[in-house]
C-alpha cells in the first residue's frame, strides 16, 4: 500500500492533537470573526452568517497560535492576527470559487452557487475591507504592514495564475513563484507576524517565516494533487477545477517534461479537449508525475521540520511539526 495511504490515520491524529492544544484560543478567534460579520443589514448579515458557519480547518489561525505558544508568549494580539488571516483566507476562497465555477466548499454550497457571482465577489471584497480595517487597528505597524503586503502578494499570485492558464510551456520554477505568492505567502506571514508579536529574537522570526513558507508550498502542491486524485466527499469541495479551467499545475508540468515533442503535442491536445479527471489521473500515474508531485510536497515538509529542529528551545510537542507532517499526506 502506498505510504500516503498508510499515513491517513496518523495524519488525522496529528491534526487533532495540534488543534486540541490551541482549542480555547481558536474559540476566541471564531468569536472575534463572528463579531466582524455583523453589518446591521439583515440580508447581508444572513449571507455572512452562512459564511461564518463554514469555518474550515482553521489551519492558518492555528499556525499563528502554535507559533505564539512555541515562543512562550500568547497575547490578545495573536487572537486578532489569527482572525485577520482567516478572514483574508475566506475572502480569497470566495473569489477562487467564482473563478473556478466551484459548486461546493467545506461540504456546503458555495456563495456563488447560492447567490451568484456578483454577490460572491462583493462578499469577498467586504471581507477584504474588514481585513484592512482590522490591520489598521493593530498597535504594531510592522505587523499590519506585513499582513497588508501579504494581501498584495496573494492577489499578484492569483492574477499570475489566471494569466498563465493554457500556457503549457509554464516551467516548474514559474509555477513555484506563483504558488509562493498565492498560497505560501500567507502561511509564511502567519508564522512571522506571530513570532514578531511574541517578541521573539529576529533570527527565530526569520526561521519561522521560512518554516511557514515551506509548509505553504507543500500545502498548495498537495492541493493541486488532490484536485486530480482526491475524493470530493473526503476533501469537501469541488474537484477537477484546474483541469476544467486549464490551470497548469505541477503534475502536468512534470508529465509534459518527460516526453518527446511529438508525444507532448499529443498530450497537450488531450489536455485542451474534454478530458475526464480519471483519464488525466491515469496519464499522470503512467508518467510518474503523481509520485513526483507527492515527493515534492514531502520534501518541502521535511525541510520545514528540519528548520524547526535547528532552533534552540524547539520541542516536538509544540504542534508545528505535526502540521508539516500532516500536509504532504493530506486527505482532509
Amino acid at each position: 500500500m502506498p505510504a500516503h495511504k498508510e499515513d491517513k490515520t496518523t495524519q488525522t491524529a496529528d491534526r487533532a492533537d495540534y488543534l486540541r492544544s490551541v482549542a480555547d484560543e481558536l474559540v476566541a478567534v471564531r468569536r472575534r470573526i463572528s463579531a466582524q460579520l455583523i453589518t446591521g443589514d439583515d440580508s447581508i448579515d444572513a449571507m455572512l452568517r452562512q459564511i461564518g458557519l463554514r469555518n474550515g480547518k482553521m489551519l492558518r489561525p492555528a499556525l499563528v497560535l502554535l507559533v505564539a505558544k512555541s515562543c512562550g508568549n500568547t497575547t490578545e494580539t495573536h487572537i486578532r492576527i489569527a482572525a485577520i488571516v482567516e478572514l483574508l483566507h475566506a475572502a480569497t476562497l470566495l473569489h477562487d470559487d467564482v473563478l473556478d465555477e466551484a459548486q461546493s466548499r467545506r461540504r456546503a454550497s458555495t456563495a456563488n452557487c447560492l447567490w451568484g457571482n456578483e454577490s460572491a465577489v462583493l462578499l469577498g471584497d467586504f471581507l477584504l475591507g474588514k481585513v484592512f480595517v482590522m490591520c489598521s487597528r493593530l498597535e504594531r505597524r510592522d505587523i499590519a504592514r506585513v499582513l497588508s503586503d501579504t494581501a498584495v502578494d496573494i492577489c499578484r499570485g492569483e492574477l499570475s495564475q489566471n494569466i498563465q492558464r493554457r500556457n503549457f510551456d509554464l516551467t516548474q520554477s514559474r509555477y513555484c513563484e506563483i504558488i509562493k505568492d498565492k498560497t505560501a505567502a500567507l502561511f509564511s506571514a502567519c508564522c512571522y507576524v506571530s513570532s514578531l508579536a511574541a517578541g521573539d529574537e529576529e533570527h527565530r522570526n526569520l526561521r519561522l517565516r521560512e518554516f511557514g513558507l515551506k509548509v505553504g508550498m507543500a500545502f498548495q502542491i498537495t492541493d493541486d494533487l488532490l484536485d486530480i486524485v482526491g475524493d470530493e466527499a473526503s476533501v469537501g469541495k469541488t474537484l477537477g477545477t484546474d483541469l476544467a479551467t486549464k490551470k497548469i499545475t505541477l503534475p502536468v508540468i512534470h508529465m509534459l517534461s518527460t516526453v518527446d515533442d511529438g508525444r507532448r503535442l499529443s498530450l497537450i491536445k488531450k489536455l485542451t479537449g474534454k478530458l475526464e479527471r480519471t483519464e488525466l489521473r491515469e496519464m499522470l500515474e503512467q508518467s510518474g508525475s503523481l509520485d513526483y508531485t507527492r515527493a515534492a510536497a514531502q520534501r518541502y515538509c521535511a525541510e520545514a521540520v528540519a528548520l524547526l529542529e535547528t532552533m534552540e528551545g524547539f520541542s516536538d510537542k509544540d504542534g508545528l511539526p505535526a502540521i508539516a507532517r500532516s500536509i504532504a499526506a493530506r486527505h482532509f
